[in-house]
């Protein structure tokens, strides 16, 4: 098995996030956070943790910041300082002193459009890496303005798939945080990891930044069959080292996997009542009947533009023109299924989940 460790940039990376971290010192808004009852979204990258965060954000009572949390909370949580071993965080991950860093940090970098536009929608809905960047660009500068004399607590969401990962860290974080786990049909959701791997992360001669890339310099040392690129994307799972000589598919099962195994274990320990658990398909089904119960289990109030935002649901993390199958709808189904045929633990899963995995797609 090919050999990974560490490389000097993945230091570097993890360094330079500690400084960004140590820089968001939030002198003057008080000791404590300032965030009550933030909304948590968790679930496999490309479940639909993008629809439903883009949904929720437009809700005047919920602010967010301009992007994931990444360059947050990947000060003291990089994997680079543990070996890369994965994204897993536990409730001590952090001393005391960083978790209180982390909620002012949070609180300082809050945002709600709302509170200066009357349709945010147009920046909620772009899908583009140019319109991405674009959009985070003016959001940074708007979160200024929405901040303008701000007092008191403010309800916060957040949506970061790796926090999938983190739930015993983030219920430490933030102890009166509620839960929405969405979950999507498995083949869909890995044909999706998929597609995300092979999407370019190029605007013409520009790579993405580090941080929007959320990925690691770790992928080379994994020599798949299948994929030459050097950064690794998406979640890092536990046991990420043994898909070595293994196929891209194989990775993004095993992040789904993962991300959803964690997640459910780790959720059964947080009180029935702070958690909700939602199937994407159901929330494409009928997106203001599943946003209605999302608000009434969140104790949020009147929806404002949400409900209209959620009513023409747009489209998010596309990967450009790729060819679907006309039966199953998926980019790359015979890949999926081989992957799957070779780990008979998804299936049990998938029923854990409300998912059945018989034969092929």
């Amino acid at each position: 098995m090919p050999t990974v460790t560490a490389t000097a940039m993945g230091r570097n990376e993890a360094e330079r996030g500690a400084e960004h971290l140590k820089g968001g010192s939030c002198r003057g808004i008080g000791t404590g956070s300032g965030i009550q009852q933030p909304v948590v979204i968790i679930g496999a990258p490309r479940s639909g943790t993008t629809l439903l965060f883009r949904c929720l954000a437009m809700h005047p009572e919920l602010w967010h910041l301009p992007a994931e949390s990444h360059p947050v909370l990947e000060g003291p949580l990089h994997p680079a300082r543990t070996g890369w071993v994965s994204n897993r965080a536990e409730a001590d991950s952090v001393s005391p002193g960083e978790l209180a860093q982390l909620r002012r940090v949070f609180f300082k970098r809050a945002l709600n459009l709302n509170r200066i536009l009357r349709d945010p929608a147009p920046l909620l809905t772009g899908s583009s890496l140019g319109r991405r960047l674009l959009t985070r660009t003016m959001l940074l500068t708007l979160g200024k303005l929405s901040r303008a004399g701000l007092a008191g607590r403010i309800r916060l969401v957040e949506k970061t798939p790796k926090n999938s990962l983190r739930v015993p860290f983030m219920d430490r974080l933030f102890p009166d945080a509620k839960f929405l786990h969405i979950v999507r049909e498995p083949r869909q959701n890995i044909d999706s990891l998929l597609a995300g791997w092979r999407s370019s992360d190029r605007i013409g001669p520009l790579r993405l930044p580090r941080f929007q890339r959320a990925g690691y310099p770790i992928a080379g040392g994994l020599s798949l069959k299948d994929y030459r690129g050097r950064w690794w994307r998406f979640a890092l799972v536990p046991g990420w080292r043994s898909l070595a000589g293994g196929t891209l598919a194989d990775v993004a099962l095993k992040q789904w996997y993962e991300c959803n195994r964690i997640a459910a274990d780790d959720l059964r320990l947080i009180p029935a009542e702070r958690v909700l658990t939602i199937r994407f398909e159901d929330f494409l089904a009928d997106p203001e009947g599943a946003f209605g119960e999302i608000l009434t289990w969140a104790e949020l109030g009147e929806p404002g533009p949400a409900l209209a935002f959620c009513r023409r649901l747009p489209r998010v993390n596309t990967a450009g023109p790729m060819a679907r199958d006309r039966t199953t709808g998926l980019r790359f189904p015979e890949e999926v299924d081989r992957a799957l045929a070779g780990f008979p633990e998804a299936s049990s899963l998938a029923r854990r989940l409300g998912y059945e995995l018989d034969g092929p797609a």
